[in-house]
């Protein structure tokens, strides 16, 4: 008995000792901590186990090293309360290691966030912390952890509260005998934002880590339901290779996690707008590093020193984008600088609904306003993110990449201090349209050039095909066809220093029947912008051309040009070499047809200059020169042709301002001189024929070949100037077209007529369809034709219509002529154009009989006196004649001596013809009239009637004498002509012409 109450001492006091130590050694645990307001309630205690009703702490957090902080070295506070705990241990000699925690209830509420440390203490060197010889982890750690409530609540903006759960379970901690013996462990903590635990809106973290044949394996998830899914896992080899794979699954459902996330990470909404904004539907990504190191040192930075690591990554936005990336990485070991050598290659997708996502938002609200389905080049210039916004299909982006990293202590540092080369190219199958140029194909590569992190150089090339369909289908009437236009912009040596320029260089090219060529090197200055262009030309070449009814063949423009375009807008090109043109056209009008098989167009000192934003403004100059070496035409003769003039103009206005000052000439030296505009609907042109000196020669004869065979012009000058105005703008448009032609002291010869001193005014106008002429003083000096007239003058005028120029009236003024001492005139009347015939009433007023005697080839014939008359002249389709002309001498009358000596001899044997002649040996007479007749033949007929005395015939007894003289009008003058000794034009026409009489 005695022996059993021993034993019993004993057992209690172990028992006791037992739960001293361990109650010392909570004491002193407690005492260690940096806690304050310790209240706990004991509900049981025992040799391996402690149950606490409930306990209640405040944590004092700081940045401290002390195990004991000061009050002044406290910056935030947690107080933390925990129900029903129940804590198990097992001892380790004399020190218990904790087993079990378990509680009902745990509640963490923060007061205060945490403050970042001041501190003047060097950063922590990564590259120096050493791989552990052991994986396993430590002793103190407990086996399981099991918190079936847990409450957190943090100090944000009305108070953050969170409900979930938490367990922490580590398998055959217990039993760890040997470093061999295998360890899993896991952690699982489960929050939500609401009172209720939610089982949508919660957020699960589970970490498994794994050691086995002594070699750890992590596992990282963190998932939200139907939300978000995140999982990493890395495995150590024995080969010291690390194996790291992992996904992520995202629903954007899962943005309820952002206003949790706010108060832990302040740029929260910087990184999650982009994703929110442009991220609408599922997100799936899968990644896989094997990382192998060529040492076995335990060091971190010596084994990622000398590692070599490939790596793939798959991300797949469902209906947005997919991205796969392929590298590999080198490290290139130094001893001052170690770095990580990174290559692979890599393709990314963008779907249409990203691109036009894309497009809406850059494109700021005008997507709204356009039809897509006519999109114009002009709305897509103006604003460039509307081919994104309604774009169709994806874009494929293919990269390569050499890099090279050097070693920092976090990733961004690392990103920062990145060098290398990235090659891409872009793609797209999708061809976008627009109305007016038809299908695009477009691409890009090149490649990137990193340097400390930033973009150093640029050299990248877009390029792609745009079909024309829309404008080939336009340029068919004209026989053209651009065919796909291929386009290509390089880029070279682009660097982001905005002080650096970017040279540019400009490729299109076309497959059509009409070939295109544009190439253009330029400089593009990035502060302030500009493009600057000292090398462009644009090429132009077409076998054939048909414009309505003119036809072209063998076209070659060639425009050498620069440009400039500033920061504003504003555009200026120009060229000190010519644009040149070269051509042939055909112009077919019926029932006429004119070509110029060469034509050579020159534009000199040529300038475009606006404003882009006011495309109407931009205005155009030039020096021009248009030359042909002759025109094939029915209305004019192969000569040469040159235009030169100085034009100005507004191209794209809505109503184009056209301004030209300059002259056309020719090869036989004919001069126009012109100062014409326009605005598009009104045109106004003066024009000036510059003096023509007919002594030199005759260029208008040399240019027109309907110049008049018979007329020759031989001295004087002539010279035109008119004006052209039509108003198009007008409700009814006008045309009024004005000329004037002056002839100063004319001469020369039309058909057998000579003439000399001839001046003339012509004035033509033009209103509308009324066509007016006048003559409004004209005058000749001297006429020979046959007889000798002059001087004279000459007064009519015309009025008619465009449509029938030759059936309007015509009105004779005062016209008169001097002849033959006397005058000759026109009687003033009108004449209607449309009538099959008119009567011209010539007037004879005091002609002298003696110089028309001397004027007639006879010498046998003699006489005095003046006569008068009027003439009728009747002209007709059938030709001209005289009926019922009347003329009569003046009283007192005359004197006529008739002595012909073949007369006298027929007189001897005819008493009758005796008298007759010894009455007209000195007749005077008192009365002579007679009756003129002219026929369409040529014939004239005069009928006279005479009546006078001879005083020394029978005492002046009175004679009648009735005498009809029948002449061949023509033949008549044609011999006064060559009695006369005219020019040699004349005389050979003359000549030419009696020949012909006699033949018929």
């Amino acid at each position: 008995m005695r022996r059993i109450l021993i034993v019993i001492l004993i057992i209690i006091a172990v028992l006791g000792t037992a739960i001293g130590g361990a109650w010392w050694y909570l004491q002193r645990t407690l005492a260690g901590l940096p806690i304050e307001q310790l209240d706990y309630k004991i509900s049981s205690i025992g040799y391996k186990h402690v149950r606490l009703a409930h306990i209640n702490v405040v944590y004092l957090g700081t940045h401290s090293a002390s195990e004991q902080p000061s009050v002044q070295e406290v910056d935030w506070r947690a107080h933390v309360n925990a129900q029903d705990l129940f804590i198990t241990w097992q001892w380790q000699g004399f020190r218990p290691e904790v087993q079990i925690i378990e509680a009902d209830v745990l509640d963490v509420a923060l007061t205060d966030w945490p403050q970042a440390a001041e501190s003047d203490a060097p950063g922590f060197d990564w590259q120096q912390l050493a791989l552990p010889r052991s994986w396993h982890l430590p002793r103190d750690l407990p086996h399981r952890v099991d918190i079936d409530a847990f409450h957190l609540s943090l100090p944000c903006d009305g108070g953050c509260q969170y409900t979930g759960q938490l367990a922490f379970h580590s398998e055959n901690k217990q039993r760890l005998l040997s470093a061999d013996d295998p360890q899993y462990t896991q952690l699982t903590m489960q929050l939500s934002p609401h009172t209720q635990f939610d089982q949508l809106e919660q957020l699960t973290l589970r970490v498994a880590y794994t050691v086995e044949n002594q070699l750890p394996r992590l596992l990282l998830e963190i998932q939200s339901p139907m939300s978000f899914n995140l999982t990493a896992e890395q495995q150590l080899n024995r080969d010291r290779s690390v194996h790291a794979q992992g996904s992520l699954f995202y629903e954007p459902t899962a943005q309820w996690l952002v206003p949790h996330l706010r108060p832990w990470l302040a740029e929260i909404d910087t990184l999650t707008q982009p994703v929110s904004e442009y991220i609408h539907h599922r997100v799936d990504a899968e990644y896989e590093v094997t990382a192998r190191s060529a040492t076995r040192s335990d060091t971190l930075g010596e084994w990622l020193g000398q590692v070599d690591a490939d790596t793939s990554l798959q991300v797949a936005i469902e209906r947005q984008l997919s991205l796969n990336l392929t590298a590999r990485g080198r490290a290139q070991p130094q001893a001052d600088n170690p770095t990580m050598q990174l290559d692979g290659e890599g393709d990314v997708e963008v779907s249409e609904f990203m691109l036009r996502r894309l497009g809406e938002k850059f494109s700021a609200g005008v997507h709204q306003q356009v039809d897509s389905s006519h999109l114009t080049s002009e709305q897509v210039m103006a604003t460039p993110s509307l081919l994104l916004a309604y774009w169709q299909g994806p874009v494929a982006l293919d990269v390569n990449f050499d890099l090279n990293l050097p070693w920092q202590s976090n990733q961004l540092e690392q990103a920062a201090a990145m060098n290398g080369v990235i090659d891409f190219n872009l793609a797209s199958a999708h061809r976008p349209s627009l109305v007016d140029v038809g299908a695009l194909s477009l691409g890009a590569s090149g490649q990137v050039e990193l340097n400390a992190g930033a973009l150093e150089t640029v050299d990248a090339s877009v390029r792609g095909v745009a079909d024309l369909t829309p404008l080939n289908a336009s340029l068919a009437a004209w026989n053209a066809d651009l065919g796909a236009l291929a386009y290509q912009i390089d880029i070279s040596d682009y660097q982001a220093d905005p002080t650096s320029p970017i040279a540019m260089q400009l490729r299109v090219e076309g497959s059509g029947t009409t070939q295109v060529n544009i190439f253009s090197d330029m400089i593009v200055s990035q502060q302030p912008f500009s493009i600057a262009s000292e090398r462009s030309e644009l090429r132009l070449r077409q076998a054939n051309w048909q414009i309505d009814a003119v036809a072209t063949e063998d076209i070659d423009v060639r425009v050498p040009f620069t440009f400039t375009l500033d920061a504003n807008n504003s555009l200026a090109i120009d060229a000190e070499t010519p644009a040149i043109l070269q051509l042939g056209a055909t112009a077919v009008t019926q029932p006429m047809e004119a070509s110029v098989p060469n034509v050579l167009v020159e534009l000199g000192q040529w300038r475009l200059h606006g404003n882009l934003n006011d495309l109407p403004s931009l205005q155009f100059s030039s020096q021009i020169d248009v030359s042909t070496p002759r025109v094939d035409s029915p209305l004019l003769r192969p000569v040469s042709w040159r235009w030169l003039a100085d034009i100005a103009a507004t191209p794209l206005a809505a109503s184009p301002d056209f301004r030209s000052t300059g002259r056309i000439t020719n090869g036989p030296g004919l001069i126009l001189r012109h100062q014409l505009q326009s605005d598009g609907a009104d045109v106004e042109v003066d024009w000036q024929l510059s003096d023509i000196f007919w002594l030199a020669g005759n260029p208008i004869a040399a240019t027109l070949p309907n110049w008049p065979e018979l007329l020759q012009l031989e001295r004087g000058r002539t010279r035109a100037e008119g004006q052209l105005r039509y108003y198009g703008s007008q409700e009814a448009p006008t045309l009024n077209l004005r000329g004037q032609l002056d002839m100063v002291d004319v001469s020369g010869v039309y058909d057998t007529i000579a003439f000399t001193g001839l001046r003339s005014q012509l004035d033509i106008n033009v209103i509308d369809e009324a066509l007016m002429a006048e003559l409004v003083q004209a005058s000749v000096q001297r006429v020979e034709a046959g007889l000798t007239l002059g001087p004279g003058e000459l007064k009519a005028s015309y009025q008619g219509t465009l449509n029938d120029p030759l059936l309007g009236q015509v009105e004779i003024g005062q016209n008169q002529i001097a002849m033959l001492n006397g005058v000759l005139s026109l009687r003033p009347q009108r004449y209607v154009l449309s009538e099959p015939a008119h009567t011209f009433f010539i007037e004879l007023n005091q002609l002298d009989i003696a110089r028309l005697l001397a004027e007639y080839p006879a010498t046998d014939i003699q006489g005095s006196g003046l006569l008068s008359g009027a003439i009728p002249v009747r002209w007709s389709p059938q030709g001209v004649f005289v009926e019922q002309g009347r003329i009569n001498a003046l009283p007192p009358g005359g004197q006529l001596q008739y002595r012909s000596e073949r007369a006298r001899q027929m007189a001897q044997s005819n008493m009758a013809m005796d008298i007759v002649m010894r009455a007209l040996d000195d007749f005077h007479y008192s009365e002579l009239q007679g009756d003129v007749t002219y026929a369409e033949d040529g014939t004239l007929l005069l009928a006279l009637l005479i009546q006078g005395n001879n005083p020394a015939l029978e005492h002046g007894r009175p004679v009648r004498l009735e005498v009809t003289l029948e002449e061949d009008l023509p033949a008549l003058l044609a011999s006064l002509q060559l009695v006369n000794q005219l020019n040699e034009i004349i005389q050979e026409r003359v000549q030419q012409r009696l020949i012909q009489r006699l033949r018929n």
